[in-house]
């Protein structure tokens, strides 16, 4: 699977055609090495929480590799430190829940094994979720991806603003 990834500085490419040798253009291609998550749901509103879906897509070869999403509402800065790998999540009741109890509702698949495709979703109905502490300004999900030989990936923290 290629993967572009968005280019920071400006550039230009000229290609030269015709002439006795053919034209080319060669582009360095870099693994993306961070798992990605997303959601179905890009703000969510505090009163009416929704269901919620989240993807995972690890984008090495990691089919049959191990995931864990977890999820908190007290930030990602400093975060923590597990088994010497930094996650971005601070931990709070619902992450270590998470963590402890992983597939127990109301979500499902928080845990699990990627697919043939390094793919994998999970769902969590958020208005079934224990009472959030009032003030809170975001839901937080974090997807660890543990491989073979103690290999962890870890997804950029995926923050969705709660707008009151």
């Amino acid at each position: 699977m290629l993967r572009a990834l968005p280019v920071t500085q400006p550039f230009q490419a000229g290609l030269a055609y015709g002439g006795q040798t053919p034209s080319s253009l060669s582009l360095p291609l870099a693994p993306a090495p961070r798992p990605s998550l997303s959601a179905s749901w890009p703000a969510l509103n505090p009163g009416d929480l929704p269901d919620l879906r989240l993807s995972l897509q690890s984008f090495s070869q990691t089919p049959g590799w191990r995931y864990q999403i977890l999820a908190g509402y007290s930030g990602v800065s400093p975060g923590v430190v597990v088994r010497g790998t930094h996650l971005e999540i601070n931990p709070d009741p619902l992450t270590l829940d998470l963590w402890q109890n992983p597939g127990q509702y109301p979500v499902s698949s928080f845990d699990g094994v990627l697919d043939l495709s390094s793919r994998a979703t999970a769902e969590a109905l958020l208005s079934h979720l224990p009472p959030l502490p009032g003030g809170l300004t975001e839901l937080d999900f974090l997807a660890v991806v543990l491989g073979p030989g103690g290999m962890i990936q870890v997804s950029a923290p995926l923050r969705l603003g709660l707008s009151q």
